[in-house]
């Protein structure tokens, strides 16, 4: 996700949240409530980088944001640097999550329960990616803020995501700037714009195809400024 905002946005300071459970300790883990909280990614991104190592780094950064994932996020924005430009915006903007739809149907002694999707009509961030691991594969979700994004931007956004991710699978140490990202629809249509030839006489010099110009319509504008 991180790469895709880089490659969307040609910005190289990339910051994401993500929702974490809240149930680090042994002692919460059987108790009712809500602790949940939100982290915040930081990646730095250098698009000459190879995949690989950003990917390696990307990994640390994870493992050193969660082990203090108690730590409110309230808290956390408070303390950023004055000049942090997340600090100055003051709200997520974008948020990713991971999610194990394992509990599909439970089994409940005495009752039978079945899972009834929700469909969500307000979007909480401005965009949002959220991954489930099901028993027939990967599914992504993706939420948008309609006041910013169209679904046509929304589709090309998801288009781009799947071209990265296969061209991350084919050469995962190609450099960031490098990995393709467009549809070969999109790339079709880049060619079509670019045909731009039209004849053109070579055997005449530049100043005569003027003069010729003059000869049919010597009373046009010759030149606006």
């Amino acid at each position: 996700l991180m790469a895709l905002l880089h490659r969307t946005t040609n910005a190289t300071s990339i910051w994401v949240a993500s929702p974490v459970l809240g149930r680090s300790q042994t002692e919460t883990e059987s108790l009712i409530g809500c602790f949940a909280n939100r982290v915040l990614f930081h990646a730095e991104i250098d698009p000459a980088l190879p995949f690989r190592e950003f990917l390696s780094r990307v990994k640390e950064e994870v493992i050193s944001t969660l082990a203090h994932q108690d730590v409110p996020f309230e808290l956390v924005l408070e303390n950023l640097p004055r000049e942090n430009a997340f600090r100055e915006r003051g709200a997520i903007q974008v948020m990713f999550g991971f999610e194990q739809l394992g509990l599909h149907n439970l089994q409940l002694a005495g009752a039978s329960t079945e899972y009834m999707p929700v469909p969500l009509e307000t979007a909480k961030w401005d965009l949002s990616l959220f991954t489930a691991r099901e028993r027939d594969g990967v599914h992504n979700r993706w939420e948008f803020s309609s006041s910013l994004f169209d679904p046509a931007a929304a589709e090309r956004m998801t288009g781009h995501f799947n071209m990265l991710l296969e061209s991350i699978l084919r050469s995962p140490n190609e450099p960031i700037g490098s990995l393709e990202m467009l549809t070969s629809a999109e790339i079709e249509q880049l060619n079509q714009w670019n045909q731009t030839n039209v004849p053109y006489p070579s055997t005449t010099c530049i100043h005569e195809l003027f003069e010729e110009q003059v000869r049919k319509d010597p009373k046009r504008t010759c030149l606006e400024f």
